[in-house]
């Protein structure tokens, strides 16, 4: 059994899951209250500035921005992108004309890894490094009032940055194949942050966002937009010793259990 809808707060993602081992980030925004987010895939947690409002969405809880608020993720070096990565997030544009940096990684000499918009309708897919700088930037795709799920990877093997819209490709570019970062220092990530630092003129509301540590397929994308709570473990299956009590029923003359009151009582054969 996997979630259709957004897990319990606390729930981590899955380990055994086919791409959970390369998630690194994972913001289910599913707290309803409080000044930060938490990592389900890590220790670390996502700190809100400047109290974005907590929403209800199409999925559960939400937060608002407004144009003044961000998040920011401590630096670690467990961010820092060397063979690709895929970012996720579900937003409601609330103005396409700068919608801001959805996810943003930077050291302060690489920049990769952006989900922003740069004009009416456009979004892009950016990995600047010392490999040199790529970036999809899609065309007037995206529509005011409305849920939309970002995406962008970058492949280092290829240098191939691709840009996506409800799982669907919307805009590719190619740079020069090389590490995706030089070194080894930690590295911070930004939500809904300004594209050239701190502070926020992105307006909208996040469902989720994710960072996976490499470039996902075109299929997994495709999946991910479907449905990204199938990334997160399933609901733990009732232990039936915990759960159940048995007697012996005379008028039908066999053993029947009753699920414990703890739960809601019932009674089945």
């Amino acid at each position: 059994m996997r979630w259709l809808n957004k897990p319990l707060f606390g729930t981590r993602v899955d380990p055994a899951h086919p791409l959970g081992r390369d998630v690194t980030l994972a913001l289910a925004v599913n707290a309803g209250q409080g000044a930060s987010l938490a990592n389900d895939a890590g220790p670390d947690a996502c700190t809100l500035t400047g109290s974005p409002a907590w929403l209800s969405t199409d999925q559960g809880y939400g937060l608002g921005f407004t144009g003044t608020q961000y998040g920011l993720v401590p630096a670690s070096a467990r961010y820092r992108p060397t063979a690709g990565f895929t970012l996720l997030a579900r937003v409601y544009i609330t103005t396409s004309t700068n919608l801001s940096t959805v996810i943003r990684l930077d050291d302060g000499t690489n920049r990769v890894g952006i989900l922003d918009g740069i004009g009416l309708g456009t979004f892009r897919a950016l990995a600047f490094t010392a490999a040199g700088n790529v970036a999809a930037t899609s065309g007037n795709v995206l529509t005011n009032s409305t849920w939309a799920d970002l995406a962008a990877t970058y492949d280092v093997a290829t240098a191939t940055a691709t840009a996506y819209l409800n799982g669907v490709a919307v805009a590719t570019a190619t740079g020069t194949p090389g590490s995706a970062f030089v070194g080894t220092a930690a590295v911070p990530v930004g939500i809904m942050v300004n594209p050239n630092g701190l502070g926020s003129i992105g307006r909208g509301t996040l469902a989720h966002a994710l960072i996976l540590n490499r470039a996902c397929s075109r299929a997994e994308i495709a999946s991910l937009a479907s449905n990204p709570w199938e990334l997160w473990e399933p609901p733990p299956s009732w232990r039936e010793d915990l759960l159940t009590a048995y007697y012996y029923s005379g008028a039908t003359p066999r053993f029947r259990r009753t699920i414990s009151p703890r739960f809601g009582s019932r009674s089945v054969a």
